[in-house]
């Protein structure tokens, strides 16, 4: 059994900018190695292939609105009175601003 081909600083690089937003395969797509050659080489960089933030399948908001959210809050608005603004976003709750509010789920890195 032959190895692949070698990894680059590039393609290292490259990567670590890749892992949390984008999945493995489509990764072995964009670097030119194959899957196993991608997850291996995650777990050897310590790298987790977790999708985070927006671009979790499961995410019901952008990054942007999440921190619009936080700025929001710190200004001094309730979670009940920042839903009442986003009602035209009916898959978040006012739980999920609460949560955003408590940094619960995304850290609240915005500046």
């Amino acid at each position: 059994m032959g190895r692949g081909k070698a990894w680059t600083a590039v393609e290292d690089a490259l990567l670590r900018d890749l892992v949390g937003k984008v999945a493995a395969d489509q990764m072995a797509l964009v670097l030119g190695h194959p899957i196993g050659g991608v997850r291996y080489r995650m777990k050897k960089l310590g790298l987790k292939g977790y999708l985070t933030g927006e671009y979790h399948w499961s995410s019901k908001m952008s990054n942007l609105l999440a921190g619009s959210v936080g700025v929001l809050y710190d200004a001094g608005y309730t979670p009940a009175q920042i839903h009442r603004v986003l009602t035209e976003q009916p898959s978040i709750t006012r739980e999920h601003i609460g949560d955003i509010c408590r940094c619960r789920y995304r850290a609240r890195s915005y500046a």
